[in-house]
């Protein structure tokens, strides 16, 4: 318990400093983007899917305009014009049935890991402290990607160590695909 203690109030007292420091090193105003948060969950101790919200890592956050992407029903998944390119690593795009994944790294969707190199979780940058991230379909309600519709989510982009906000507003149906989302960018 006494080591909970400590590590909670240096977690505090580091939080403290951070946002001390920023305020004075950033007298305008603007919202830092880098910070701690929790550690990557989709893969700990090589078990993937396991959970954490260990405070270990240090990552950045997107705080940029909110963009729209949209994939129509029925559209070629491997047109590039369907595949959101948020950076080098990671392409998301969803084929006629499944759900989304990354077309960079995969030729379909899994169920159980897409889209690959990313990690998700229900919320927002303000509650980022307390997200358990997961693989897509898990972070789902219901584990099922039409719930999501309306969801603000968090995503960690894994390999750029980026976290984005990102929201679905549209999801297709009847096996042709197609999905909708909003998104921040840098």
């Amino acid at each position: 318990m006494k080591k909970r203690l400590s590590g909670f109030i240096g977690l505090a007292l580091m939080f403290l400093l951070m946002t001390h420091c920023s305020k004075e090193d950033n007298p305008e105003g603007y919202e830092p983007q880098t910070t701690t948060a929790p550690a990557d969950t989709t893969s700990v101790g090589g078990n993937a899917g396991s959970t954490t919200n260990s405070p270990t890592s240090s990552y950045t956050l997107w705080r940029g305009s909110t963009i729209s992407f949209s994939m129509a029903a029925g559209a070629d998944h491997n047109a590039e014009a369907n595949q959101d390119r948020i950076t080098d690593n990671v392409w998301i795009t969803r084929a006629g049935v499944g759900q989304l994944f990354n077309v960079r790294s995969e030729n379909v969707a899994n169920s159980n890991t897409s889209p690959a190199g990313t990690a998700w979780a229900q919320g927002t940058f303000d509650d980022i402290a307390n997200l358990t991230f997961q693989p897509f379909r898990s972070a789902c309600p219901n584990l099922k990607p039409k719930n999501a519709v309306g969801v603000p989510m968090v995503v960690h982009l894994i390999d750029d160590d980026v976290y984005i906000e990102l929201t679905i507003t549209a999801w297709g149906r009847g096996q042709v695909g197609g999905f909708t989302y909003t998104r921040s960018t840098p």
